[in-house]
């Protein structure tokens, strides 16, 4: 138990105020792709209420959110970390124009879109590392 301490302790210290983001998001976009991979009906996925978008299947459409999700995760930590940032806003703004060109729904158009500006502004951020040592919490 000791070795996964010092990994995740090794891991939150190289993360700032970026990589927080792109950990937030990494959890956003599993949970999100999972549920799609688990569902048996696509009635509940927005822009792919239809069964399928762009031929692909709801399930599809998880595992890559699950792929973007793994790939945000891995690259929380890094210094240079804009293609992250670049594949999270890609894949939430393609979500908000698949929505609004398949469903015709301009709700999930505008979360989407506003999670895609949100990306983008913290993309903008300057990186401040998070000095925080589980000795500070207990």
């Amino acid at each position: 138990m000791r070795l996964v301490d010092d990994a995740w302790q090794q891991y939150m210290d190289r993360i700032g105020r970026r990589g927080l983001t792109l950990f937030v998001l990494a959890i956003m976009f599993g949970v999100y792709g999972i549920a799609m991979i688990a569902s048996t009906t696509a009635d509940r996925w927005w822009p792919a209420a239809q069964g399928s978008l762009i031929g692909l299947s709801v399930q599809t459409w998880g595992v890559i959110w699950v792929g973007v999700s793994i790939f945000t995760l891995l690259g929380a930590p890094l210094d240079n970390d804009r293609a992250q940032f670049a594949v999270a806003a890609g894949l939430t703004s393609m979500w908000a124009f698949t929505a609004a060109y398949v469903t015709q729904y301009w709700g999930p158009v505008v979360i989407y879109l506003g999670l895609t500006m949100i990306i983008l502004i913290c993309s903008g951020w300057s990186d401040v590392k998070l000095k925080v040592s589980r000795h500070d919490v207990d």
